[in-house]
């Protein structure tokens, strides 16, 4: 029987919590490698919630506790942008789909991954 401290947390439900904080802590740090110019900040948010269970013979006594663990990380969102031009006749928005592999011209858009700034997450 093992008391529920930091120390122990390694040790609950075979290493599997220590997994699960240690793959996003992983995907996190391969996250700031990719784009280290985007200052927003990554988050690890580990969470326990204790429930007490009262013995049923005293309900003024603690028999145990339902206990949950979450793990939940935050990442900056990456935003896809496009400029689409509108085409009267079709009544709908067109692009050329050869664009966005051959340069026609410097200023031209193209398909691609943008950091979101304006995203809270």
């Amino acid at each position: 029987m093992e008391v529920l401290r930091l120390e122990t947390l390694t040790k609950l439900a075979r290493g599997l919590l220590a997994a699960e904080v240690d793959q996003e802590l992983a995907e996190i740090t391969a996250d700031l490698e990719q784009r280290p110019g985007l200052k927003k900040p990554r988050k690890l948010v580990i969470e326990i919630q204790l429930t007490p269970v009262p013995d049923e013979d005293n309900p003024d006594a603690l028999k145990s506790t339902a206990t949950q663990f979450s793990v939940q990380k935050t990442l900056p969102k990456k935003v896809m942008k496009r400029s689409l031009r509108y085409i009267p006749k079709s009544r709908g928005l067109g692009f050329e789909t050869d664009t966005d592999s051959i340069d026609h011209h410097p200023e031209q858009p193209v398909l691609g991954f943008e950091d979101d700034e304006e995203s809270d997450d």
